[in-house]
């Protein structure tokens, strides 16, 4: 005859999961963070202040979904703060003269910022082409491998100008920085709104949520 071994019924109550700790310390940090700002400055629990931080941060939130997959396979990406103001610039740069050089003087600008956009997109994928092979098929490590295309970024974008570089008024992608008002105070600092960028992010951090479950 064969015996049934009892099996213990596990504990009801709050289980902790070790895997959560640092996701939990870092929303711990958060909030410590917005009650400091809102006792010395006042201001940070206002739609506001909200609505800005959202606005003007919204490429960092994009940047930080990218990052986070790196991170999470045990490597690092140093060079993406230096790669962004790269790309924009020779975008910027590659605007102006292929609007004055490659069409006319007198031409469409949206048809050198379409031709720009490539441009901006293709740099990006140029320093990832440089980074990646070197980690995984010489076995470079991360943190070595994407300081030196940190610095040679930064470089490439000192010498194309140490000068801001603005794109032409009326380009055809001005739309993502609109402001679009969802409550409209009195004041401006209690106003709720949001851009397209932020839609965007959003859309991004949704996308990266569902890829990596």
């Amino acid at each position: 005859t064969a015996t049934a071994n009892k099996v213990k019924a596990p504990k009801k109550g709050f289980k902790l999961d070790r895997q959560m700790i640092p996701t939990l310390a870092a929303v711990v940090i958060f909030i410590l963070m917005i009650i400091m700002g809102q006792a010395l400055f006042g201001t940070y629990i206002r739609l506001g202040f909200i609505s800005s931080l959202f606005i003007d941060h919204a490429y960092l939130i994009i940047l930080a979904v990218a990052m986070t997959l790196p991170i999470l396979t045990g490597g690092i990406d140093l060079s993406v703060g230096a790669i962004v103001p790269s790309a924009l610039g020779v975008s910027a740069l590659a605007n102006r003269d292929i609007s004055q050089r490659l069409i006319n003087p007198k031409a469409d600008a949206k048809k050198s910022l379409k031709m720009s956009k490539i441009i901006m997109l293709l740099i990006g994928a140029v320093f990832g082409l440089l980074a990646g092979p070197l980690i995984e098929e010489f076995n470079m490590q991360p943190f070595i491998a994407t300081l030196s295309t940190m610095f040679l970024a930064r470089g490439l974008a000192s010498i194309i100008s140490t000068d801001s570089l603005t794109f032409p008024q009326g380009n055809d992608f001005s739309f993502i920085s609109n402001v679009i008002k969802i409550i409209d105070n009195p004041k401006i600092s209690n106003d709720l709104s949001f851009n397209v960028g932020v839609i965007i992010a959003l859309v991004v951090v949704v996308f990266g949520y569902v890829f990596l479950h």
